[in-house]
């Protein structure tokens, strides 16, 4: 049997590193395979390269995280180091780019002698950088590339034939159509499916999150908490019980996200990777948890409870066989002749009559 890898953030202490062993040793189908992460801002070899969202800028040194690095590579985890900002930056001569690059050529060799090799890149530049002067690292593509297209793929792959591994936009999450065609032209190409973002669908600002994050997260609030039902039903999400379906088309590779949750909370985000797993094993064994806990964020999601269990909701969200007949045709119909989703909301809306929409 063919189990489910998943990688999830790498937790900031060893502690929680052991905790995720754990995890691993009271499931069956599935295993963690990979801890990702970036430095935060205030160490001094933080690039530039990566996205700011390793908030303890309490440890700024380098000592630190390179220590919890050896430990998650001793308990037997690969590391993921992100150099995945969406900011395409040009490979010119000033002296911004200098200091980014300059810090670049300290970390790499440090990661190298830690045993780190795989490296999560955005920047098609920076990987054509690494590919010439530091060709001993695997380059896995960032799902921030947002490409959701096969010939998309088709063009970046012939482009950089070396990347190890794709994770698709979360728009193509179930597209079972691509996802297939993806994985019998490039057989031995890894593809990872993020599954508990539960972004709103078709997101205008996707792309540019970083960039303006407090106004994108004020737009999707807006509109999630319009129809909390409806943008949940339409949201790409997988569940654990949907899982299967993406193993019987060759596709094994799975991202649990939340590192923008450590350190605050790390226990909640431990306890939600443990449940997620466990559903997958068997969904009858945690049937009684909080609906939330499958998610790592809902926009508004004071609406979604605790007095909301798995079980009250399961039967009303969408259905898998669904998307495995017609995912495809959902970028072009969804809303205008495609009502699928929202017809499960209405569901949703009437039959549990919960506060979820709000005009």
């Amino acid at each position: 049997m063919k189990i489910a890898e998943f990688s999830v953030p790498m937790p900031y202490d060893s502690e929680s590193i052991d905790k995720l062993t754990a995890i691993n040793e009271s499931v069956e189908k599935s295993k963690i395979t990979n801890v990702y992460l970036t430095l935060p801002p205030s160490c001094d070899l933080f690039t530039g390269f990566e996205q700011d969202r390793n908030v303890y800028i309490e440890k700024k040194e380098f000592e630190y995280w390179e220590n919890l690095m050896s430990y998650s590579l001793k308990k037997g985890f690969d590391v993921i180091y992100l150099l995945n900002t969406y900011n395409i930056v040009q490979l010119s001569n000033n002296n911004e780019q200098d200091k980014r690059f300059e810090k670049l050529n300290k970390l790499l060799p440090k990661l190298k002698e830690i045993g780190v090799n795989k490296i999560r890149i955005t920047n098609p530049l920076l990987i054509m950088y690494l590919k010439k002067l530091y060709p001993n690292f695997q380059i896995y593509a960032s799902t921030s590339l947002e490409f959701k297209t096969i010939r998309e793929y088709q063009q970046f792959l012939t482009m950089y034939p070396d990347t190890k591994q794709i994770v698709p936009s979360a728009d193509v999450n179930k597209n079972f159509k691509l996802l297939k065609n993806l994985r019998k032209n490039y057989p031995n190409l890894d593809i990872e499916i993020m599954v508990s973002q539960a972004c709103i669908k078709g997101c205008p600002h996707r792309n540019f999150h970083q960039g303006i994050e407090g106004y994108g997260i004020k737009f999707c609030t807006y509109l999630y908490n319009k129809n909390i039902a409806s943008n949940l039903c339409n949201a790409n999400n997988i569940y654990p019980w949907e899982i299967q379906e993406y193993l019987n088309i060759g596709i094994n590779k799975f991202k649990l996200v939340g590192r923008d949750s450590f350190p605050a909370h790390t226990s909640l985000l431990l306890n939600k990777y443990n449940i997620y797993l466990k559903a997958f094993d068997n969904i009858k064994s945690v049937e009684n948890e909080p609906f939330s806990v499958l998610l790592h964020y809902i926009p508004g999601n004071f609406l979604i409870t605790d007095d909301i269990k798995i079980k009250d909701i399961k039967s009303y969200l969408t259905q898998i066989d669904y998307f495995k007949k017609n995912g495809h045709l959902c970028s072009s119909e969804c809303n205008s002749e495609g009502f699928y989703c929202f017809n499960c909301a209405k569901k949703i809306n009437e039959q549990l009559k919960l506060e979820f929409t709000k005009e």
